[in-house]
C-alpha cells in the first residue's frame, strides 16, 4: 500500500500529463476519473439548454442545489422546488451573484402560482416552465428583468389565490380577473406596495375584503364584484376613494357595505364608482355612489 504523499505524488503527476494534453479531471480519493471535454461540450455547460421537458438538470453541475435552492427561496411547494432544482434546462444555481439568485426566487414562485391553480389546464401557458426567460411567459410583464405585472385573466385558474403572488414586491398590475379561484384574499397581498391595479372581479372567492391597502399608494382600480365577498368595504380602500377622484371600486354592493366608505366624508365630496365599471370586458350597469347633501346617494346608469 502507497503512502498518503505517494499517492499526492501520484495525482500531481497524472494531473501535469492531463493538462499537457488539454483535458479536465475529475479527482476523488480513488480511482482516479479523467474526461476530455469536447469544445461543443464546454458551451453545452455555459448555455442554457434550449430544449423544454422533465429532463433531469445534472446535479454534479451543481452540489446541494435542492437544499440551497430552499433556503434560498424560503418556499414549501414540492412541485415548484423540483422544477428549478431538477426539471429547469437553465440550471441556475444558489449561492452565486444576486441576480441568479433573484431569477431562482422568480422562477421558483411563478411556478408556485402555475402548480397551485392548475396551470395544465390553463387556456393558455405559453412557454410556462420552458427554458425562455420567465418574462416571456404568458401573462408575465418585466421591467429589468423583474416582474412587474401578472396577468392571468380568463385563463381557467382553480384553487385558492397562492400566497406566492405576495412575494413580487415590485408588481403594479395583477388581473385574475374572470377564472375559478376560490377561498379568501391572502393578508400577504398587502405587501404588493407598488400596485396600481388589482382584478379579482369574476371569481369564486369567499369572506370579506380585508383591510390591507394602507400601503398601496397608487392604487386607482380595485375589482372585487362577482364573487362571494361579503362585509365592508375596508377603510383603506375607503382613504383611496377619498383621496382620488379617479379611484375605481367594483364591488357586490348588495354583499358588500359599499355605503360605509360615506361615514365621516365631507359635504360634496364624490366617493367613486362602483359596481360593474365598464372596462371592456364588464357589461354591466354602472352605479355611482356620491355625497349629496350629507346623504349617500347611488345612481345606477
Amino acid at each position: 500500500m502507497k503512502e498518503p504523499n505517494e499517492i499526492s505524488t501520484d495525482i500531481a503527476e497524472a494531473m501535469n500529463k492531463i493538462e499537457a494534453k488539454g483535458t479536465r479531471t475529475q479527482v476523488a480519493s480513488s480511482p482516479i476519473k479523467v474526461t476530455k471535454i469536447s469544445k461543443s461540450s464546454k458551451a453545452s455547460l455555459n448555455e442554457p439548454n434550449e430544449r423544454a421537458g422533465n429532463e433531469r438538470v445534472d446535479a454534479g453541475l451543481c452540489p446541494n442545489r435542492k437544499s440551497l435552492t430552499r433556503a434560498l427561496v424560503g418556499g414549501s411547494n414540492a412541485d415548484a422546488l423540483d422544477f428549478v432544482t431538477e426539471n429547469d434546462q437553465l440550471a441556475l444555481c444558489p449561492g452565486g451573484d444576486n441576480k441568479s439568485n433573484a431569477q431562482i426566487i422568480q422562477r421558483y414562485n411563478l411556478a408556485a402560482i402555475y402548480y397551485e391553480t392548475g396551470g395544465s389546464s390553463w387556456n393558455d401557458a405559453s412557454k410556462w416552465l420552458s427554458t425562455t426567460s420567465e418574462c416571456d411567459w404568458a401573462g408575465i410583464t418585466c421591467r429589468s428583468g423583474v416582474v412587474i405585472e401578472i396577468d392571468l385573466s380568463m385563463q381557467s385558474l382553480s384553487g385558492k389565490l397562492p400566497d406566492e403572488i405576495s412575494k413580487f414586491s415590485s408588481l403594479v398590475k395583477l388581473d385574475l380577473f374572470s377564472n375559478k379561484l376560490t377561498g379568501s384574499i391572502p393578508l400577504p397581498y398587502g405587501k404588493l406596495s407598488e400596485l396600481s391595479h388589482l382584478d379579482l372581479g369574476t371569481n369564486l372567492l369567499t369572506g370579506t375584503v380585508p383591510d390591507i391597502f394602507y400601503s398601496m399608494e397608487d392604487l386607482v382600480k380595485a375589482y372585487f364584484d362577482a364573487n362571494y365577498l361579503v362585509g365592508d368595504t375596508p377603510k383603506s380602500i375607503c382613504n383611496n376613494l377619498d383621496k382620488k377622484p379617479e379611484f375605481i371600486y367594483s364591488a357586490d354592493c348588495d354583499k358588500i357595505d359599499c355605503a360605509s366608505c360615506t361615514r365621516g366624508s365631507s359635504f360634496g365630496s364624490a366617493i367613486g364608482s362602483l359596481i360593474g365599471h365598464s372596462d371592456g370586458r364588464r357589461q354591466v350597469c354602472s352605479t355611482y355612489l356620491w355625497i349629496i347633501l350629507g346623504a349617500p346617494v347611488l345612481v345606477i346608469i
